[in-house]
């Protein structure tokens, strides 16, 4: 009896490590509301899923600045397999008012997923100030310069520049034609 709730047991575990992960299709937007003349960034990211087609929506009243840029990412954890694809835009409006973004679709072996909508307001900019898209950057865990551990230094920190002798100059010699 011990043997078979074993056998059952291993049996779930395989089954939940081989479980299909949640499929995501995202939207964000940098900022709702933009000053004249500035830009902003559009991301859509597809998690867990092949992508078989993305569908853009029609980017009416912006500029395409930049795009589509694309990311990806694998990663595998203790057997645990996730993946990632973004694609970004940066986009200016051309005129002051609310601007409507539709939905973007991606085709997946799974079916067709939808984005969410966005509305941008577009507001005067008589002071002419443009401003950065805030970007999505990814830290690493620690910063390897606040330790004080020979393991976190460079092999080379420690060691003085190395000293160069001066190349002596060379003589001119005087040339005549005969």
């Amino acid at each position: 009896m011990k043997k078979y709730s074993f056998l059952v047991l291993c049996m779930l575990v395989s089954i939940a490590t081989f479980a299909q992960k949640d499929i995501l299709f995202t939207s964000t937007v940098s900022s709702d509301s933009i000053l004249t003349g500035n830009y902003f960034e559009l991301t859509y990211t597809l998690e867990n899923a092949e992508m078989i087609a993305f569908n853009t929506p029609d980017f009416e009243g912006f500029e395409v600045v930049s795009g589509p840029n694309t990311s990806s990412t694998r990663s595998i954890i203790n057997g645990d397999m996730t993946q990632k694809i973004s694609y970004s835009y940066y986009l200016r409006p051309i005129e002051i008012g609310t601007y409507n973004i539709p939905t973007a679709s991606v085709e997946t072996e799974q079916g067709t997923l939808e984005s969410e909508a966005f509305q941008i307001q577009v507001v005067p900019n008589p002071d002419g100030i443009i401003q950065e898209p805030k970007q999505n950057k990814q830290e690493f865990f620690f910063d390897t310069r606040s330790f004080d551990h020979p393991f976190f230094r460079s092999p080379f920190e420690d060691q003085p520049a190395p000293k160069t002798k001066p190349v002596p100059k060379k003589k001119k010699r005087k040339i005549t034609k005969v």
